[in-house]
């Protein structure tokens, strides 16, 4: 009986996919996606002087990327290097489901201090609570991919992506504008990242496609109007 042959990819493919993983890694993925839907989508006219210079005049803007750029880059990323420093971990520790407790916790703790501080900013400009649902969604899904894997392995890269697309279609159909050209960019974006991460054996198809629905529709449900408008009427309760 002949002997079955196992599919090898070559070695350009392999750098490739090691590149695409390090560059969408979960924590850049969200701060980046804020970044293309302030200024692709209508959010935009949240800051009538980006309009017309980039960045120039808009305070509120800069506090508020600086805060979210803070909270959901800087202070995770440096609390994972100490945690990793600390107790002698290589990269690789940090992938095992009995180690990523601490990281988790760090992200997630980081994403309600966040959640707050922009929601305190954001109210008090024209559709500032969209600002506060992109943090709730990515802060929920945050919270279902650390309970999930307690209990089995979900591909955090795919639910970072996926959230992305569900913030983008579901801002698109909020303002009713058509992002088809975008969307099906980073479905297919998507997709080689999916790849990505089953070639280089850190997940299988069904981790992959599970991380990416739980993104995806936890955006596309937290940013559906009745879902915000319940959320800001708990968040001026709070804060």
């Amino acid at each position: 009986m002949p002997e079955k042959k196992t599919y090898t990819p070559p070695g350009w493919m392999m750098r490739g996919a090691k590149f695409l993983s390090a560059a969408l890694t979960p924590i850049l993925i969200p701060f980046i996606a804020f970044v293309c839907l302030i200024y692709g989508t209508q959010l935009r006219y949240m800051f009538p002087s980006v309009t017309s210079v980039p960045l120039a005049g808009s305070p509120v803007l800069l506090i508020l990327l600086g805060i979210i750029f803070c909270f959901t880059i800087l202070l995770p990323a440096l609390t994972i290097f100490l945690y990793k420093t600390m107790h002698r971990l290589s990269w690789d520790d940090l992938l095992l489901r009995r180690v990523r407790f601490v990281p988790y916790a760090v992200t997630i703790i980081s994403y309600g201090f966040c959640l707050a501080l922009i929601h305190r900013i954001a109210r008090h400009v024209v559709y500032g609570y969209l600002m506060s649902g992109l943090i709730l969604s990515v802060l929920i899904c945050l919270l279902i991919c650390f309970f999930v894997n307690l209990k089995w392995k979900i591909n955090v890269h795919m639910a970072g992506i996926g959230g992305a697309t569900g913030m983008l279609v579901a801002i698109s159909l909020f303002f009713g504008q058509n992002q088809t050209p975008t969307l099906c960019g980073l479905i297919l974006l998507s997709g080689l990242l999916g790849t990505s991460r089953i070639l280089l054996g850190r997940h299988t198809f069904y981790e992959v496609l599970f991380g990416y629905l739980t993104g995806l529709l936890t955006a596309v449900l937290v940013l559906q109007i009745p879902s915000l408008a319940f959320f800001s009427f708990y968040m001026e309760k709070l804060f």
